[in-house]
This record gives C-alpha cells, structure tokens and sequence, in this order.
C-alpha cells in the first residue's frame, strides 16, 4: 500500500501554477484526455504534465480508460481524495472565484482585442496617430470616432 502523503506536500503541489486548476477541471467519472486538460490551462504541455505526474504521486488523479480512447490517450480522473479537496476548494469559493478569473481574464482579451481593431480602423499610420498625440495635454483627445470615457463597452465599437 503507498504511504500516504503528508499536508506539506499537498501545500507545495497547490502551491504551484496550473495544479489548482487540474484539480478544479477533473471530475472523477468522465475523466479528461490529456490533450484535453493542457487546451483548457494555460500553461505549457510540460508544466500539464508535471503537474499531472505530482498529482498522481499524491494521489490526487489516476489515469484511466474509456472504450472509444485512442490508444495513446491518457485519460485523468480524480481519485476520492482529489474529488474531496475539489469539494473544500468548492465550498470554499475557489472553484467560483476560478471561474470569474478566467470570465475576466476573457474579457480583457476581448477588450485588447477590440481596442487593437477600433485603432487599425481609425488611424491610418504612425502620422495621424502621432498628430492625435500632440495634442496639448490639457486638452481631450478630439477624434470625432475615439470612444468616450465610458465603462460602456458597447461604445468600444
């Protein structure tokens, strides 16, 4: 029978990047496929696969099988202990507070990405960008399509 880990390994495992997530991503019935879980982080296919190695040592993730996987998959799911600190991370309002970070964390893509087109159509070059910008400092940006200061980001558009 495996020696069960002590609380100051599980501490250094929670510790790192990516591995709360892993936790917070796995069930234990469907499992995920490892391509699946390293296309839900960001984090690199080495640092997914580090962190899926520890979670094995600790106990924390099993691989497993599904009639249907391809032959190379591994598949991942939680083990009781896994699927009982994903439940205190839950109660808790980690599981919650992971799902607003990544909602934000969207939407400020969204946003860079909104403000980078709203630019490549309204300025057609460094010149009539720079002429914007010598604008006197006391005065607003006077651009007849420059969004208005607005937490509206339909006004983004």
């Amino acid at each position: 029978m495996p020696v069960q880990p002590r609380w100051e390994e599980f501490r250094r495992f929670f510790n790192q990047k990516g591995a709360v997530p892993i936790i917070l991503i796995l069930d234990n019935r469907e499992g995920m496929i490892f391509k699946q879980l390293a296309d839900e982080l960001p984090l690199s296919q080495t640092t997914v696969s580090d962190r899926i190695k520890t979670a094995r040592d600790l106990q924390l993730v099993e691989p497993t099988a599904k009639p249907g996987d391809h032959g190379n998959a591994r598949r991942y799911v939680l083990t009781e202990v896994g699927l009982y600190l994903k439940e205190i991370l839950r109660d808790m309002g980690v599981e919650m507070a992971y799902k607003e970070y990544i909602r934000h964390k969207r939407m400020y893509e969204e946003g860079i990405e909104v403000f980078t087109e709203w630019g490549e159509e309204h300025f057609d070059g460094e010149t009539e960008l720079m002429r914007y910008l010598a604008i006197d400092e006391n005065s607003e940006l006077d651009h007849p399509d420059a969004p208005k200061k607005t937490n509206d980001r339909s006004s983004w558009k």
